[in-house]
């Protein structure tokens, strides 16, 4: 029985592993008579119609066979991934730190970048040097430097808008603070001890080699080790967060101006029409939904915003992403550098 190597992405455009989709098995190795079955899609089409009629003198033949066209097909641009072909796609998500034929992030960037994420944390940073800041008794950061963190994110009239929602403002209800806090003590800039809030050595030496140091570290501990389903109650859907760098090729391709965030909802989607199997529907909410809603949150607003690789306007003056638009930022195509361009064509 010939099996095909498993291991890559799916060619099929599920966006799924082989083993998990199309695991193309000879169903009648004996006989030699190239006929298959229990295979889906456009790839078992395409090898049923050129194997069709032709006699293998064994399995090792027949595999060869087999791979020659999955590989030949694995490297064709596909009009549902936005133009990438498998293997780009396969390496995107599984190998996006080391695919630099693919992609590469700059050790440097000129201008410093500028990002919400780093507004907050240089924030943080400093309210921590030196002897720390006390933590409030249910462990948070204190009142007094949420308000002026707010002050430094935030515009008077967006304040005034969160404040007219939330009423009294802490640590747990201003959530792209407390995302903070928890991503860069997660990755071991910032510790608790003894009640107080300090920097750690490892913060101290990014602080010395510039912002671009820091903020290349944060990009890759978000997206390689960080859980992006935290705290948004949906459905894990990991596919979110290993195809970051899909998402990235799409916002530097079509990000030229602002578009819906629904444009490139549909248009993951589309890439990886699993997703939608995996949500749950409510009585209320189609999966399909719920599955947008969630990459737009996670993909779009608490990554490529938060990072400040795209620019976010909303129909509405508030800070709520309602009724928004999407572009991408100077900062997208300094940082992460697609050979070929993404808006190549």
């Amino acid at each position: 029985m010939a099996i095909y190597d498993d291991s890559v992405i799916c060619p099929c455009g599920s966006g799924r592993k082989l083993a998990e989709c199309c695991r193309v098995i000879l169903a009648d190795s004996s006989a030699k008579t190239g006929r298959f079955s229990n295979m889906a899609g456009a790839l078992g089409e395409e090898i049923n119609r050129r194997l069709a009629g032709k006699k293998f003198s064994g399995d090792k033949e027949m595999q060869e066979a087999i791979n020659a066209i999955v590989n030949e097909r694995n490297r064709k641009p596909l009009a549902d991934f936005c133009g990438l072909s498998p293997r780009e796609m396969d390496a995107m998500c599984r190998r996006p730190f080391a695919s630099p034929w693919l992609v590469r992030f700059a050790d440097r960037i000129d201008p410093p970048p500028q990002a919400p994420i780093l507004v907050l944390y240089e924030a943080l940073a400093e309210a921590c040097a030196g002897s720390g800041l006390k933590a409030t008794a249910m462990g948070n950061l204190p009142r007094s430097f949420v308000r002026e963190a707010a002050r430094l994110y935030w515009r008077p009239d967006q304040q005034a808008e969160i404040a007219r929602f939330l009423g009294t403002f802490n640590e747990e209800r201003f959530h792209d603070l407390n995302d903070t806090r928890t991503i860069v003590a997660s990755a071991g800039l910032l510790r608790k001890l003894h009640g107080r809030f300090l920097l750690t050595q490892k913060a101290k030496e990014l602080a010395a080699q510039g912002t671009d140091a820091i903020y290349r570290f944060l990009f890759i501990f978000y997206c390689d080790r960080f859980n992006w389903a935290y705290r948004d109650y949906e459905d894990e859907l990991p596919i979110i967060q290993d195809s970051f760098l899909f998402t990235l090729y799409m916002l530097q391709r079509y990000g030229g101006k602002y578009l819906p965030f629904s444009y490139y909802q549909k248009k993951f989607v589309t890439a990886f029409p699993r997703i939608i199997e995996e949500c749950s529907a409510t009585p209320y909410t189609s999966a399909e939904k719920r599955a947008h809603f969630a990459y737009s949150r996670r993909a779009l607003q608490r990554f490529a915003w938060f990072f400040g690789l795209a620019e976010v306007k909303s129909n509405e003056d508030n800070p709520y992403f309602w009724g928004a638009e999407i572009r991408k930022s100077p900062l997208l195509e300094r940082f992460v550098i697609f050979t070929p361009p993404a808006n190549a064509g």
